[in-house]
């Protein structure tokens, strides 16, 4: 238990981490293995410890970790404290850290970090000198004392129509100074403001926060550990298919502090933008902020080009480390950084969440880049992304209002009647109803409305908000930060200075462009016929798989659409004759390939397979539901045997949602099927996953 503890000392001449154990998400988490490769490639990463998932395990037996696991613990952090001139707990140079969570697989916002630890108003005045900043030293204990009473003590509003009491007395104090910004508060308020915070925690909770550095650590460890089983990170989990017994590492970190002066930042930047894919930075950042704040979509935050006049050293260094990581990791790099007093620090890197245009695209310049292979980036490709790269767009032909305008932060279009909270969008989707849920910022409890919900309005954040972070993920429309928008819950409505809309009236998202549009618009698919990458991904597919996918044709559109769609043949049921298995057409695109003639067959009368083989050199086999492999292989290996040498092509017709089932790839890759046909608007999906299909088999 005592050795799997890692300590990170970036910068030592002989790093623990460069021992010979290989440090990976498996055992460190995602966040605590991008901190060990960045640190092992000498870029700056603030020293901590690093208590890996396999003590997991023993959290959940015994809720708490044994002392003598404490004692190491401590002696790894007086190491970490003499890197940075600090020690726990003392009140002349105290040193502060960061507790953050960090599971072998992301699930980004969903679990729960507590800033600051080891502050308390003994420290403050060594705190202070420090850092050369009192405002800054209070204005830390402020925040340490909301989040643990949050966190560690429970201290939440009952719904999100009761508002949080930290965030009222923040508010109100604000509004008594006339100011806007956090920053503006000087030190007096600061005090007087942690102190009525304490009287809150007092009387909700019957308890005092304690002023002990080491217990405050242990209760904010234990937090972290039981916030991987609140209810929306279990929510996560169910809807991404996570299991729920890899538990989940934390990291404790020496704090960097982006609320310093003005040359002091946070923020978050990708390698390339997660919903074009198009490359060169990407993100935004908050001036004398923490990560908090910038995550929470609390603030409305400043485009990353703009740390170049504030910071340009530190500018510089982050776009040559972000480009470093993402040769490092040939992927899309999710990056969160901080700059104290104009000195980055990078705080975490992963592989970024992104919109499926930007998957796709990425994948393919990987590969011209020569970072990848095409089967890696075919590998790469979530199957279930493919059906966002359908998503409509707002018919250019239709007029209508703005209601109001934000940043698109994730694509595609959307319609339907106004809901303000997440029951109600799930409530809308029980009745097959597609609902907008507007709110004023998410929280990650939102989470399950987001997924019920049609699209996502809201009034503030930006691109790298939980709402942007977790629609992209979702394929969700979204737009953010439509600042003239004004959310009212109690009343239900949401106003602008030229609208008032309630609860129930139509709307229209259009994520590609970040507008609020008034009434239900028609919606369009015109835009994804003229894809240069997606026409890459799909010749590669083409190539690699072993089952070709052929189109069904149900109407004139669909014709059409072949000519814009990665398609092979084209199948089409004619009208049944009495008693007579229904006939088939298969068609090419190519005008000089004549067309053929073959023979549908239920999957309930498979057992004619042998007999229609002999009346037909194309079968396809009609099911909606995946095959008994036993009953499917038995019925092809007769009715093959009967061919006596004659070309005859048996292949599967399957519904839409057996279309893009991984399964029915394998099976038909596996028993060497001519063909599966499905949905017109299928066939780049089925392409893909007939390729990883082949892929797969290749591998094993």
């Amino acid at each position: 238990m005592l050795g799997d503890v890692v300590l990170l000392l970036p910068g030592a001449a002989t790093p623990p981490i460069a021992a010979s154990r290989r440090f990976d998400a498996e055992l460190l988490g995602q966040k605590g293995a991008g901190l060990c490769a960045m640190a092992q490639l000498g870029l700056p990463v603030p020293p901590g410890v690093i208590l890996p998932c396999s003590l997991w395990p023993h959290f959940q037996a015994h809720h708490s970790f044994p002392e003598e696991l404490w004692l190491h613990i401590e002696q790894q952090l007086a190491q970490v404290g003499l890197a940075v001139g600090a020690t726990l707990g003392d009140p002349e140079n105290p040193l502060l850290l960061s507790v953050r969570s960090g599971a072998k697989i992301s699930m980004p916002g969903m679990l729960d970090s507590l800033l600051n630890v080891g502050m308390s108003e003994a420290v403050l005045p060594g705190l202070a000198r420090r850092l050369g900043d009192q405002r800054c030293a209070l204005d830390c204990y402020r925040r340490f004392l909301h989040q643990y009473a949050v966190l560690v003590l429970g201290l939440q509003p009952e719904s999100v129509l009761v508002p949080d009491p930290f965030e009222m007395l923040l508010f109100e104090l604000k509004q008594k100074r006339g100011v806007i910004h956090d920053a503006e508060l000087p030190a007096d308020d600061l005090l007087q403001l942690s102190r009525q915070y304490q009287d809150v925690i007092a009387k909700r909770t019957g308890h005092t926060v304690p002023s002990d550095a080491r217990t405050q650590l242990r209760e904010a460890v234990y937090a972290v550990l039981r916030s991987f089983h609140n209810p929306r990170a279990e929510e996560y989990r169910r809807m991404q298919g996570i299991p729920s017994e890899i538990g989940t590492a934390v990291t404790l970190q020496a704090m960097v502090f982006g609320n310093l002066d003005a040359t002091s930042a946070t923020g978050v930047v990708f390698s390339r933008d997660p919903r074009s894919g198009e490359p060169g930075l990407y993100g935004e950042f908050l001036p004398q902020a923490q990560g908090d704040d910038l995550v929470s979509g609390g603030f409305t935050p400043r485009p990353i080009v703009e740390l170049a006049q504030l910071v340009p050293d530190a500018y510089q260094q982050l776009s040559a480390a972000v480009k470093q990581l993402e040769q490092r990791f040939a992927d899309l790099q999710d990056v969160e950084f901080t700059i104290e007093k104009g000195r980055l620090f990078l705080l975490q890197t992963r592989s970024g969440k992104r919109a499926a245009r930007a998957m796709v695209r990425i994948a393919c310049d990987l590969v011209r880049e020569g970072l990848i292979s095409p089967e890696e980036a075919l590998r790469r490709c979530e199957p279930k992304r493919f059906a966002e790269l359908l998503l409509p767009m707002v018919d250019p032909k239709s007029g209508a209002p703005t209601i109001a305008r934000g940043l698109p932060a994730s694509p595609g279009a959307a319609a339907g009647p106004i809901v303000f909270t997440a029951q109600e969008a799930v409530e809308h989707r029980q009745k097959g109803i597609a609902s907008i849920l507007v709110r004023t910022e998410t929280s990650t409890d939102d989470i399950v409305g987001i997924e019920a919900a049609a699209g996502l309005a809201t009034s503030r954040g930006g691109m790298t908000s939980h709402a942007a972070v977790v629609a992209r993920g979702m394929g969700r429309c979204a737009i953010v930060g439509c600042s003239s928008l004004r959310v009212d819950l109690l009343r239900r409505q949401m106003m602008t200075s030229e609208y008032t809309l309630r609860a129930g009236d139509s709307v229209t998202i259009d994520g590609h462009r970040g507008l609020l549009l008034l009434g239900a618009l028609p919606l369009t698919l015109s835009h994804v016929h003229n894809d240069a990458n997606l026409s890459q991904l799909s010749s590669w597919a083409m190539a690699m798989a072993k089952v070709p996918i052929w189109a069904r044709l149900s109407s004139d559109n669909d014709r059409r659409l072949a000519l814009d769609l990665p398609v092979s043949r084209l199948l089409q049921v004619l009208p049944p004759s009495d008693g007579e298995l229904p006939q088939l057409t298969i068609e090419s695109l190519l005008p000089e390939v004549p067309s053929q003639p073959g023979l549908l067959l239920p999957i309930t009368q498979l057992g004619q397979l042998a007999a229609a083989v002999e009346r037909s050199s194309v079968i396809a086999i009609a099911t909606s539901s995946l095959p008994d492999e036993a009953t499917l292989t038995a019925a092809l290996h007769q009715a093959r045997s009967l061919c006596n040498g004659r070309a005859v092509t048996i292949g599967l017709l399957v519904s839409e949602q057996l279309a893009v089932e991984p399964k029915l790839h394998a099976l038909a890759t596996q028993l060497h099927l001519g063909f599966v046909a499905c949905p017109m608007l299928r066939t780049p999906l089925a392409w893909l996953l007939s390729a990883r299909a082949a892929l797969d088999q290749r591998a094993h």
